[in-house]
């Protein structure tokens, strides 16, 4: 079961604004910012990330 990057943060309105010109990294960019975002403004929910995403 494969899941989706993160496009958007789970516990706000967040959406990194990350150009969709080359496809391949854009979803990598895109989630690497989310959690950037959760780290910086929803530092006490950094651990519930892995629930959105898997890791294994």
């Amino acid at each position: 079961m494969s899941q989706e990057p993160l496009t958007e943060c789970p516990f706000c309105e967040f959406e990194p604004d990350v150009p969709h010109a080359d496809p391949k990294t854009a979803p990598e960019k895109s989630q690497h910012r989310v959690h950037r975002h959760v780290e910086q403004e929803h530092p006490d929910r950094t651990d519930e990330l892995s629930t959105y995403t898997s890791h294994l």
